[in-house]
């Protein structure tokens, strides 16, 4: 979004000779939901994003804020990452995320609070969805000894392609292991790794690459495509690149500090 929004400032200024500081709460929704720092120019934009976004002239946005009952609080990024962003990204998780895109570009009053409710509806559908595959993930894990393993790879028959990546983010949280979910349909499987802080996931799934249909990522994250008879040698082979290459303590709960302060400060 933030590489967008710098493309249409460079043109504007091209063609009008003049700055652009337009569109600040679309673009103050997207960096927030981005997941990118908030700092330096992002902060600033995302600063500013949120005064625009209280007092948005768009239906669509009126309509969201109506739907997800903001309208008469204060708007933080905590309220666009975990409130707003979620419910226009639900309809791509589940079908076509045109929904959302509508929702913002909308004129129309009456469309816009009927697309918003839709799309509160899909991602309550969407948390539903997540919580069933999560749970099924669970129960292979159970059957997993988790001290032992350097990587968790689940997979099921039919789990929403939409939703694992979010399966896969919260395995890693809560076990502190790179994951790979992957949705089984006829002989193919594809599926989204997920990475622990310091360890490169993308590597890891690289160094599989001749049993994979096709793959790309970056860091931590990254998406795969296999045939369902090489998943076995796919698990092996990841867990024995990531034991040789993870460090102990990228597998341990961590604590930021910002800084020290004694007791007087």
């Amino acid at each position: 979004v933030g590489v967008a929004f710098k493309l249409c400032q460079a043109l504007w200024q091209k063609m009008r000779g003049k700055a652009f500081t337009g569109d600040l709460d679309i673009v103050a929704l997207g960096t927030v939901a981005d997941v990118v720092p908030l700092l330096g120019e992002n902060r600033k934009i995302v600063q500013q994003g949120l005064r625009v976004l209280k007092k948005s002239k768009r239906p669509g946005i009126q309509a969201l804020l109506a739907a997800t009952e903001l309208q008469e609080k204060e708007i933080t990024a905590g309220h666009i990452g975990f409130v707003l962003a979620p419910r226009l990204n639900a309809a791509g998780r589940l079908a076509s995320a045109l929904r959302g895109v509508e929702l913002l570009l909308t004129e129309d009053g009456e469309e816009a609070q009927a697309i918003a409710e839709e799309l509160d509806a899909a991602n309550r559908e969407r948390q539903a969805v997540e919580q069933e595959i999560l749970q099924a993930a669970e129960k292979q894990i159970e059957e997993t000894d988790v001290k032992q393993a350097h990587v968790l790879v689940l997979h099921g028959e039919g789990w929403h392609p939409g939703v694992i990546g979010i399966v896969a983010s919260r395995v890693t949280e809560q076990y502190y292991r790179p994951a790979v979910v992957l949705t089984r349909s006829g002989d193919m499987a594809t599926g989204s790794a997920r990475s622990v802080t310091g360890f490169d996931v993308y590597k890891a799934v690289q160094s599989c690459a001749d049993l994979l249909e096709n793959f790309g990522g970056h860091t931590y994250a990254a998406g795969l495509t296999l045939r369902v008879d090489k998943v076995p040698e796919f698990s092996q082979r990841f867990e024995a690149y990531v034991a040789e290459h993870i460090l102990d303590e990228q597998t341990q709960p961590t604590l930021d500090i910002t800084a020290v302060l004694d007791f007087n400060e």
